[in-house]
């Protein structure tokens, strides 16, 4: 027999599910700026180097 109450280990709350959401947007975020900032600085040097 179901009851109304459904445990957390089976499955997390909208609450829980927007929280995950939201951090695993701030990671993917922070190490696509950082690529895309490392990938900048190299364009940069490379920039710099007379051609031949």
């Amino acid at each position: 027999m179901l009851h109304g109450c459904r445990s957390r280990e089976v499955a997390p709350g909208p609450d829980d599910f927007l929280r995950n959401k939201k951090s695993e947007w701030e990671e993917y975020r922070s190490e696509a700026t950082a690529f895309a900032e490392d990938g900048c600085a190299a364009r940069s040097r490379t920039a710099d180097i007379p051609a031949a």
